[in-house]
């Protein structure tokens, strides 16, 4: 019987609290599909981009400590994996520029950006991904205390 009184008692807060506040509601607006998939092309070469710079520093840090042969054995191996770890990434950023190209409002956001002075394709890019478009933000101090957070 207490556990329904709880129950009961969580329910009439939320509903107090939705009364009170029901005028500051903001409805979650979906990100487009060009966003979704954009995000998850970004998260892979973000994976990929990683993993590529951990090999080069394997190769640039071992040297010095390995056996010659068995550098060069190595070397081979990660020089092959770098490659198409590196093919992956151009394949990735070819298809996110698609994404981009071929959406109106995406290509216009991505040339604007990258007007500005330090911003290459990457920060535009991430940018865009970030504000969905600019529409997840309504005011530009949320966005800057979403970047520094």
């Amino acid at each position: 019987m207490e556990n329904f009184y709880f129950i009961g008692m969580g329910a009439r807060r939320i509903a107090i609290y939705a009364a009170r506040f029901g005028d500051r509601v903001r409805y979650y607006d979906r990100p487009t599909e060009q966003i979704e998939r954009l995000k998850q092309l970004e998260r892979e070469r973000v994976l990929y981009t990683t993993d590529l710079a951990k090999y080069k520093a394997q190769l640039k840090d071992q040297k010095e400590y390995m056996p010659a042969d068995i550098y060069r054995k190595k070397a081979r191996r990660l020089e092959s994996l770098m490659d198409e770890l590196q093919a992956a990434i151009t394949s990735i950023t070819a298809e996110m520029e698609e994404i981009i190209f071929s959406t109106e409002v995406l290509d216009r956001q991505m040339k604007l950006l990258m007007s500005i002075d330090g911003v290459g394709k990457v920060i535009a890019l991430n940018m865009i991904i970030e504000t969905e478009a600019f529409t997840r933000f309504d005011d530009p101090g949320k966005f800057c205390c979403h970047a520094l957070g």
